[in-house]
């Protein structure tokens, strides 16, 4: 949403897709199952193969507007994620960071999709409550920089 609207003071990405084309074709290690028809008949309800509908998929790739973004963005995955590789995150963060942009990126080594332990709940909880009282707030948080 923040790759097409400056209308927020702050967002967070969890476990989200930077780029609906590298994740089009990757593996599901869960389900040992193409990643395509999550976006051709499940989440993302697209329909249409990526080359059937190339400009449907780059849309849905907020990495490729990285630029366009002005809201500050804390980026979050677990390390162990089977279901949205952490590299798409990785990628928004390396996106953002490249272009002097204002993020943060949190990584639980040890978490999947679902975080499991209440020692990471807790962690990221606490933080994203800290990333909107900064931004929207003034507080100061030694973290976010």
């Amino acid at each position: 949403m923040v790759s097409y609207t400056n209308r927020f003071c702050a967002a967070v990405m969890g476990a989200g897709i930077s780029n609906a084309i590298s994740s089009y074709l990757t593996v599901n290690r869960n389900s040992l199952k193409a990643d395509y028809w999550r976006y051709e008949y499940g989440q993302s309800r697209i329909g249409k193969s990526l080359f059937e509908d190339k400009q449907s998929y780059l849309d849905s790739s907020p990495v490729l507007n990285a630029d366009k973004i002005e809201t500050p963005l804390l980026i979050w995955t677990g390390g162990k994620d089977e279901q949205v590789k952490p590299d798409q995150s990785f990628s928004m963060y390396l996106a953002l960071r490249r272009l002097k942009k204002q993020s943060s990126l949190l990584v639980y080594p040890d978490e999947g999709h679902a975080f499991v332990t209440p020692e990471a709940n807790k962690d990221l909880t606490q933080r994203i409550q800290q990333w909107f009282d900064c931004f929207l707030k003034g507080f100061q948080t030694d973290w976010i920089k």
